[in-house]
């Protein structure tokens, strides 16, 4: 389910060469809509483990199953390249990314040596977006508000990494 929602809105006067007198038809990129609610529970459940943690057992080591829900599950979330509303210019991964660098810092706070992995990870060609022509048919365009926004997390990950 989901993926497109069409919004339906009257407007004051005539709008030219609409032809619908005043009404307007939009349609928006909805597809991650529930994605930031399931990252804040998950980002809930982390923070007391966290917590847990941090009771003085120094050296436990992060089970396989924190590493697993990085890899396939929180990394993943960085692949969309499209916009919500294309006049816009506000990225899919923008519904959701302050939560998703939220949840990916609480499984780096357990383990230090991960943040090499998710800033390779970012830096991927799957990612982050290249410049190229419409024609090549390897590359995508370059996307500036997601690259906006992946400059930012990494920024945060290397501070996180320094201040370790």
């Amino acid at each position: 389910m989901g993926g497109l929602l069409y919004t339906f809105a009257l407007t004051n006067g005539t709008s030219r060469g609409s032809g619908l007198g005043g009404m307007h038809l939009s349609l928006e990129n909805t597809g991650a809509a529930f994605v930031d609610s399931i990252l804040k529970i998950i980002l809930r459940i982390l923070r007391g483990v966290i917590t847990t943690e941090d009771n003085g057992n120094e050296g436990v080591m992060l089970p396989d199953s924190y590493k697993h829900l990085l890899r396939h599950g929180l990394l993943p979330l960085h692949k969309p390249s499209v916009m919500i509303l294309w006049r816009d210019q506000q990225p899919l991964l923008g519904l959701y990314h302050e939560t998703l660098v939220k949840c990916i810092g609480a499984v780096v706070t357990l383990d230090k040596d991960l943040i090499g992995e998710v800033i390779q990870y970012i830096i991927h060609s799957e990612v982050w977006p290249l410049e190229g022509k419409r024609e090549d048919a390897g590359r995508r365009l370059a996307h500036t508000p997601k690259l906006v926004l992946l400059l930012h997390e990494i920024n945060r990950y290397l501070y996180w990494f320094v201040r370790a």
